[in-house]
Order: structure tokens, then C-alpha cells, then sequence
């Protein structure tokens, strides 16, 4: 062990001082002065440059350690727990107007009805994602953005799951108060028409809405004060269910829709090869 530690001492060394002669414009054969505060300045420029480097590997892991967190929780969950518990989210949320016109608690449960939106969405699609490998070939032959994506065959080598993160990634980092272009981002994975009949102009305008109180307080862009009441939460809050139990619904009948169009495929492949055995 003693070996061992001094071989990796001599290397860190043997690195420590290619760092600091390439800092300094030194050449291989150039003698290094240790005790000239040039050097000690390099030296503890090299040390914090390491430190700085350990820093972004350990944050790097953690990210995957949550990452990885993230999409065995979203596989074990499916969108029907994932609207299921964000519906009672917008409950609790309905549950905090008992202090009546208290304008801070109102502007907050109105923002947070938006946000329980856009996680729903967000979650309920990447489970789907994750429930088969077609919805996956899906993302990646038809979403815009990520079809563009490009992956090394050492990065699939080295890592048999990349495609499957790298499309959660994608979809992790999505504006969905967006609601038009997650819409499409749904309709391409699923394959599935939308929804007939959505009616999008409330839900938009309770986006807007929720920018105005998050990034100017309730106020419009022109500095007017929008004055909100106990009522526009039960109205916030029963649009954000309406709307995700439609999506929830509309990903439902998809699945069943396509499992029984694979059934249906797998059934004439086989009606195909039987016709080709000749009878005994």
C-alpha cells in the first residue's frame, strides 16, 4: 500500500509541475525555481485548479446519483400515480383558503396551481417515456431538438443507458407552460392525435398570470396591479385539474391504442409465417 501511494504521489507531482511549467511558458528542459514567488503563486494556482476540478466531479456524481434516483422512481410510478398525486396537491392547495383576502397567500396559491401544472406534465410524459421502448424511439426519431442529438458508439459503449438519460435530460429541461409545444412534444411521442376540443386560452392566460406574480409581484408589464380573490384560486386550481385529467385520459387511451396496434401487428406477422409452413 505503501508503494502504491508513493507511485500516485510521484505522479501527482510529475503533473503538478507540467502544469506549472506550461503556466509559466516554460519548456521541459527549463530548471524550476521552488522558492520564487512565481512559482509558489503557480503552485497554488495548480492546487486550487484541482480542487476545482474535484469539486465538478463530485457535483457531476451527485447529479447522476439523482438523476438515476429520478428515472427508477418515474419507472415505478405511471402517469396515472403521477396525476393522482398531483391532484391532491391542487387539494392541499384549495385547503389554505381559509384566511380569507389575504393577498399574499392568494397570489402564492395561484402561482403554485401552475407549477403543480407544469410538474404534472412534466412527469406524467417522461414516465411514459420510460414505459417502453417505442415511446423512447418516439422522442428520439420525432422531438425537435432532440432527433438532432448526437451520440458517440464509446459513450453507448461505456454507458448502455446514455440515450435513455439523454432524453430524460431533454425533457426535464422543457418549458412546460408551453402548453401548445408540449402538446406536440405529447402527440409525436404517443403518436396519438390531441385532444379534440381543448380549449387553451384560459390555461394560457393563467401562465401569464403566474409570470406576472413570480417576476413582477402581480403587477402587468405596465406596472397595474392585478387584484386577485379567493375565487380566481378555486379558478386556477379546478382549470390545472381539468386540464391534467384530459392529458391524463388522452395518454391512457394511447397506450391502449398502441398496445393493441402492436397486438394486431404481431398477429398478421405471425398469420404470415404460419401461411409460409407447408402442411405435413
Amino acid at each position: 500500500m505503501g508503494l502504491v501511494k508513493s507511485m500516485l504521489d510521484d505522479m501527482q507531482e510529475e503533473r503538478k509541475e507540467e502544469w506549472i511549467r506550461e503556466h509559466l511558458g516554460l519548456d521541459e528542459d527549463s530548471e524550476l525555481d521552488e522558492l520564487s514567488i512565481e512559482y509558489r503563486d503557480a503552485e497554488f494556482q495548480f492546487h486550487e485548479y484541482q480542487d476545482h476540478l474535484t469539486d465538478e466531479a463530485a457535483y457531476q456524481f451527485e447529479l447522476e446519483e439523482e438523476q438515476e434516483r429520478e428515472i427508477e422512481w418515474l419507472k415505478k410510478n405511471p402517469h396515472l400515480n403521477i396525476f393522482k398525486n398531483y391532484s391532491s396537491a391542487l387539494e392541499a392547495v384549495l385547503s389554505l383558503n381559509t384566511i380569507e383576502n389575504n393577498e399574499t397567500l392568494i397570489k402564492m396559491q395561484v402561482a403554485y396551481s401552475v407549477t403543480i401544472l407544469e410538474s404534472c406534465l412534466s412527469e406524467m410524459l417522461k414516465s411514459v417515456v420510460l414505459s417502453s421502448d417505442c415511446y423512447i424511439r418516439n422522442a428520439v426519431s420525432h422531438v425537435k431538438g432532440l432527433k438532432e442529438t448526437t451520440v458517440s458508439l464509446k459513450e453507448i459503449l461505456d454507458d448502455g443507458s446514455i440515450i435513455e438519460r439523454r432524453v430524460i435530460n431533454f425533457l426535464s429541461d422543457m418549458l412546460y407552460h408551453q402548453i401548445p409545444k408540449v402538446l406536440n412534444t405529447y402527440e409525436v411521442i404517443l403518436q396519438a392525435t390531441q385532444p379534440k376540443g381543448l380549449q387553451l386560452g384560459e390555461l394560457i392566460k393563467l401562465t401569464k398570470l403566474r409570470h406576472d406574480i413570480v417576476h413582477r409581484d402581480g403587477k402587468t408589464i405596465e406596472g397595474k396591479k392585478i387584484s386577485l380573490t379567493s375565487n380566481d384560486v378555486e379558478n386556477s386550481v379546478s382549470l390545472v385539474r381539468g386540464f391534467l385529467a384530459i392529458i391524463s385520459g388522452y395518454i391512457s387511451s394511447a397506450i391502449i391504442a398502441n398496445h393493441n396496434k402492436l397486438e394486431e401487428e404481431e398477429r398478421l406477422i405471425r398469420e404470415e409465417f404460419l401461411k409460409g409452413i407447408p402442411p405435413f
